[in-house]
């Protein structure tokens, strides 16, 4: 038996964009997730499911109160690879699981960047989530959902 948990998608416009290609919309495929903190789970807070993210990246206010093992530090560098593009993070453990308004996931365990500051989106990487779950998408008939097979 499978568990189906149902993704969505978020449009917003770019002015910037906008002046170079017209009506021109950005499609981003998100996701709910919950996280273990020490006294329970926080409510259902909205990620960005990243294909090509290699690990999850969650913001400072949100992993500060969960039950988070630390594993070290390092330097989470994006596109741009100037240093002064660098974010800072400590890389940890958290527990968590996907999902909607009526179906869930089995908690699983998560490693993430977990940033020293809060100016970052909630991402849901490759590394213990997208690579244990079939996602599938079709945006024309706005259907999308990630599957895990127990």
């Amino acid at each position: 038996m499978s568990i189906k948990v149902n993704l969505f998608f978020k449009e917003f416009k770019s002015s910037d964009i906008e002046k170079c290609i017209s009506d021109y919309r950005m499609i981003r495929l998100m996701s709910r997730l919950r996280f273990k903190t020490h006294g329970g789970w926080t409510p259902p807070r909205k990620a960005i499911v990243d294909t090509g993210a290699h690990i999850s990246l969650l913001p400072f206010s949100l992993w500060k109160s969960l039950d988070v093992e630390v594993a070290g530090n390092a330097k989470l560098k994006g596109i741009i690879p100037k240093e002064e593009c660098e974010v800072y993070v400590a890389v940890g453990k958290v527990k968590g699981m996907l999902v909607d308004k009526v179906n869930h996931t089995n908690e699983i365990e998560i490693y993430a960047f977990l940033s020293l500051i809060d100016e970052i989106p909630l991402i849901i990487g490759f590394k213990d989530l997208l690579e244990r779950f079939r996602v599938c998408f079709d945006y024309p008939e706005n259907e999308a959902w990630i599957e895990e097979k127990n």
